[in-house]
Formats: C-alpha cells, structure tokens, sequence
C-alpha cells in the first residue's frame, strides 16, 4: 500500500491565484482547491458545499481533484435552505460546513478511506436595517417630569444578521441618538436591548437655552448594522423632534415676613401693625417658561382668579410681581394655584404648581404699662439721672416738668 493519503482543501477567490479566503459575500462564486496529499490519478471525490448541493469528483484530475484545476461553487444564502447550515438562516448571514471526501484510492490502504475533511465557510448577505418608535410617535416635549422626551425605540430588522457569537466577523448594531453622546453598540444575538426584535429607550433632552427659549430640536437617529459583507455598513435613519416644555414656575411669600415663634416667609396675619403695614398681602413672582397665560386661583376653589395674558409687564407676567391682599381670611392653610398654558410649536400644553399659606390669628396687644410695676433692689439705679425706689409723686399738680 502506498502512504495514507490526507485528505485537505482550502477555498479561494479566483480560479487560480490569491491567498485562501473563509468568507464571501451572498451570490459570490468561489473555488475550492483539492490539497490532499498522497494521492493518485484515478481517485474518486465528492464534495457536499453545506448548502443542500453537492459534486462528484471522478478523478485526481478533473476539477476539484487533487492534480486538476479549483472547483467553483457559488453561494446564494436563500430562505429556502435545508438547514444543515452550521449558522445563520434563511436568506441572511449563514455559515456552511463544507465536507470534501475521498471516496476512493487505487494504492492506499482501505483503511485509509473514505476520508472526509471538513471546514467552515461564512457567507455574508446584505441587509435592510429597520426601527420604530411605540405608536410610531416621533414627535414629543421635552417634559419636566421626565427629564425630556422618553422614546422607545424597536429593532424591526428582519433579514437574519448572523449573531457575532457565530460568525469571525464584528456583527453588531450602533445606535446614534442624535444628541452628541457616544454611541450605543449592541452585538447582534446577545439578546440585549436594542437586538433585533428587542427594544431600547433614550430620552432626549433640549439644551438649557432651546428650553428657556422656546426652540423645538430635531434629533436625527440612526441605526447601522455591521457584518462581513463587502457592503458593510447598513443604515437608517429617523428623525426625532422634541418640542420646549411649559412649565410653571412660581413663588409667592409674604410680603413683610413676621418673625414671631415659627413664622416664615409664607406666614400671614390679617391685621395692620403700628407703624401701617398690612401682613396679610402676599406677593407672587412668575419665572414660567414658554407660557401664553396664566391664572392665579389664590383659593384653589375658583372663588377668586386673576387671568394674565404675557406681555412682560403686566402684574404677574414674567418680570412683574403680582400681589393678594389676604385680608379677612379666616385663620389656617390658604392654598394657591397656579397654571400656566402656552402653545410653543405644535402641541397645546399646560402646567400648574402650588403653594400653601398659612394664615395665623392675630396675637393679643401687651397690657398697658399701669399694669406692671418696677421692683428695685435698693434705693437707687442708674446715673444722670437715677431711677430711685420709694419715691414721693409730686407730679401729679404739676403742669411743666424738667430734668
């Protein structure tokens, strides 16, 4: 017997020539060249390409034979598949387990065959990339509460990218939202957010000045797949449009604040004091932002509203104060409500907020001074002129008094 043949193959580009290759695009032809060692002229060969198709090699020298020329086979991943592929599916990203056997040998022991080898060959396919937003809703505001316009984004592609786990090549998915932050990759079939058929949220935010402003932003997204295609990169885009938020902003205090045990600047009392001053008139500074109209309900029941139009002067507009005379108000919590209303762009939108005073009873006058007495601990305190104890009133008839 001659020596045990070994049976071995590599897969290439061209006809002849090039470096070996275990990748191609969908619908490339490539060629499988016979490297198998110690063999002879009538030696007999099959190849099965993975694909559901195979070829009979009748001699060494034929193609796909040791002695003859590289056999070509073209790859078309199609959905039609008979699913003997080692990765991948249908008509995307699919990697195929070639088999190359020597079914026989004139010389060799029989031992020897048949002898199969096998290697993997990856076989990339372009792809439409495809997303969507829940409710298809592309446009928001940059809400207060939220922080932004939370979106919710669906990886809607559907033409089989092979997961990175599988294949040589980086297959993974980039998310760009638009905002000047760093990107988000996702590897294709880690089944994490943003995977195919998953989903992925950002919240989009409006710079401090297009909020204070009143200017709406548009974000354009885009979500790119990477494979081993030639073709690589795949792409699409959305835009995403974020609207200014209104948002009330109000503050209200008393406009004298008392400083009685426990008072505080939303502390009021209904009467004048001596020297004419009203506690109870509290006064409120709008700082709203993107407002066409407010209403002040000092009661929170509607029982007394003042509406205000923005203009920037008028009494409880951005930069004029607006003051509430609480007098008669019965002792306890007033509470206030404030909206605000505006349309910056598209959408109609209001706010509120709240603040709550609290109105304490008048405190008792002190007694007149009949009422208290002086207790000294000896005849006399003081200097120029001294308060002395025990002392005879002699005032009482006089009409003119001096030092």
């Amino acid at each position: 017997a001659t020596a045990a043949p070994v049976v071995q193959f590599a897969m290439y580009a061209a006809a002849s020539g090039g470096s070996a290759i275990t990748t191609a695009d969908t619908g490339a032809t490539v060629y499988l060249q016979n490297n198998t060692t110690n063999t002879a002229a009538t030696n007999t060969f099959d190849v099965d390409w993975g694909d559901g198709t195979e070829n009979t090699i009748s001699s060494n020298t034929v193609a796909g034979g040791q002695g003859g020329a590289r056999l070509a086979h073209t790859y078309t991943n199609a959905s039609g598949d008979d699913g003997s592929t080692v990765a991948g599916t249908g008509a995307g990203d699919t990697k195929y387990a070639i088999k190359l056997r020597l079914l026989t040998h004139p010389t060799a022991d029989a031992s020897t065959f048949p002898q199969t080898a096998t290697n993997n060959f990856e076989v990339y396919s372009t792809h439409t990339v495809a997303y969507s937003t829940a409710d298809s809703t592309i446009r928001g505001i940059n809400e207060e509460a939220t922080s932004g316009f939370p979106v919710t984004f669906t990886n809607n592609t559907a033409t089989n990218p092979g997961a990175n786990s599988s294949f040589s090549a980086t297959q993974q998915y980039t998310y760009n939202f638009g905002e000047g932050d760093s990107n988000t990759v996702v590897a294709v079939g880690s089944g994490g957010s943003g995977d195919t058929g998953n989903t992925i949220n950002n919240t989009f935010n409006l710079t401090s000045s297009n909020q204070n402003n009143g200017v709406t932003s548009t974000f354009t997204t885009s979500l790119t797949l990477a494979n081993g295609h030639t073709g690589s990169t795949f792409s699409k885009n959305m835009n995403i449009i974020v609207e200014p938020d209104v948002r009330a902003n109000i503050a209200g205090a008393a406009v004298t604040t008392n400083t009685g045990s426990g008072d505080n600047s939303l502390t009021l009392y209904d009467f004048t004091d001596l020297d004419g001053t009203n506690r109870a008139i509290a006064r409120f500074t709008n700082t709203s932002q993107n407002a066409d109209n407010y209403t002040y309900d000092f009661f929170d029941d509607s029982s007394s509203l003042t509406n205000v139009t923005e203009n920037g002067s008028d009494a409880g507009s951005i930069g004029a104060t607006l003051d509430k005379n609480y007098a008669g108000t019965s002792a306890g919590n007033i509470n206030f409500r404030f909206r605000a209303s505006g349309q910056p762009d598209t959408f109609f939108q209001d706010d509120e907020e709240n603040i709550t005073f609290v109105m304490k009873s008048t405190p008792s006058a002190p007694a007149n001074l009949s009422s208290k007495s002086l207790t000294l601990s000896d005849s006399a305190q003081g200097t120029s002129p001294k308060l002395c104890a025990s002392f005879t009133d002699n005032t009482g008839s006089a009409s003119t008094l001096s030092a």
